[in-house]
């Protein structure tokens, strides 16, 4: 079970929902976004999960804003939800800059090897040159 999926099997344990209204109130899309989603196995976009981690968050304010026991423990477990949402958008976002950072350190070092290769070759500016060291 996806992320989105658990989510909505938990949202309807607190407040029982329909996938149109889940779509709809909770992922601001399409009445069939989330049916949809869940046919094709696809993951929600970063933007989607920003905004039912915010929404969810609001509604743990509003149960909170009672002091009657029920709804406090209800605002809980909608806090709960809203970071399991913030969880899965940080990691997005570490696997992002991995990513990002391999290839930037890739390319640098591509870049440094072809300036070094340069200075060898007495045709270029650059010949004597000492080489450029990179410690990554």
């Amino acid at each position: 079970m996806n992320l989105l999926e658990n989510i909505y099997t938990q949202l309807t344990q607190i407040n029982p929902i329909t996938t149109e209204e889940f779509s709809q109130d909770y992922l601001s899309k399409s009445t069939s976004y989330y049916r949809v989603l869940k046919h094709q196995k696809s993951e929600p976009t970063n933007l989607v999960l920003e905004h039912l981690g915010y929404v969810l968050h609001q509604q743990a304010i509003v149960y909170s804003s009672s002091k009657h026991p029920f709804l406090m423990k209800q605002a809980k477990r909608f806090d709960e939800l809203a970071h399991q949402v913030t969880a899965e958008l940080a990691s997005r976002q570490i696997k992002a800059q991995e990513k990002q950072s391999k290839w930037i350190r890739n390319t640098i070092r591509k870049t440094v090897e072809k300036m070094n290769d340069e200075r060898l070759n007495p045709q270029s500016n650059i010949y004597g040159n000492p080489p450029i060291v990179l410690g990554f």
